[in-house]
């Protein structure tokens, strides 16, 4: 029962995702997969401390908008502790009166 405004964590929103995270040195891009009707790249991104498995986190991003569709987390005991997924998403049905913003109402000024 969440949106994508709703989606964040105590240091990142959950969709954002980063344009370099498939060439991060702990990235591995697995596979495409559909999430949601929606074509996605699957990685996984792993984090260590002292040489130990800490954390392994899965996130499926979306190839045409490059929002993460989807995403499981698993600590070093291999426990999902953090999964949610889109499970619908549509694009282009907002029409332009939706979206108008009328600048008559801002000042604009030029700064220096």
């Amino acid at each position: 029962d969440s949106n994508f405004s709703d989606l964040s964590s105590m240091f990142m929103k959950l969709t954002a995702v980063s344009a370099s995270l498939p060439t991060q040195n702990n990235v591995l891009y697995m596979y495409d997969e559909k999430v949601a009707g929606r074509d996605c790249h699957k990685y996984i991104q792993r984090a260590y401390t002292d040489g130990e498995l800490t954390q392994s986190v899965y996130v499926w991003v979306d190839i045409e908008y490059g929002f993460a569709a989807k995403c499981e987390a698993y600590d070093a005991k291999n426990k999902k502790t953090t999964y949610w997924e889109i499970t619908s998403f549509s694009a282009g049905e907002v029409s332009e009166t939706e979206t108008f913003v009328d600048l008559s109402q801002y000042d604009f000024k030029e700064s220096g």
